[in-house]
C-alpha cells in the first residue's frame, strides 16, 4: 500500500491549494484509503491527481 507515500509527496500541493487546516486535513484523509500499487507506477498517478486537486480547490473557493 502506497497511500502514506502518496500523501507525503502531495503535502506541498495540499498546503498550496488548501488554505485552512480543516481543508488540508480533509484532502489528506480522502487519500489515505486503500492505495495498492507498485512504487514505479506512482509517478504517473501523481501527474494525474495534481490537476484534479487543483480543479477541486479552485471550485471550492468559487
Amino acid at each position: 500500500m502506497q497511500n502514506l507515500g502518496f500523501v507525503y509527496v502531495m503535502m506541498p500541493a495540499i498546503k498550496r491549494l488548501y488554505d485552512t487546516p480543516e481543508d488540508q486535513r480533509a484532502a489528506v484523509l480522502r487519500h489515505l484509503g486503500f492505495f495498492l500499487t507498485q512504487c514505479h507506477i506512482c509517478n504517473p498517478r501523481l501527474l494525474v491527481w495534481w490537476p484534479i486537486w487543483r480543479f477541486n480547490a479552485l471550485m471550492a473557493v468559487n
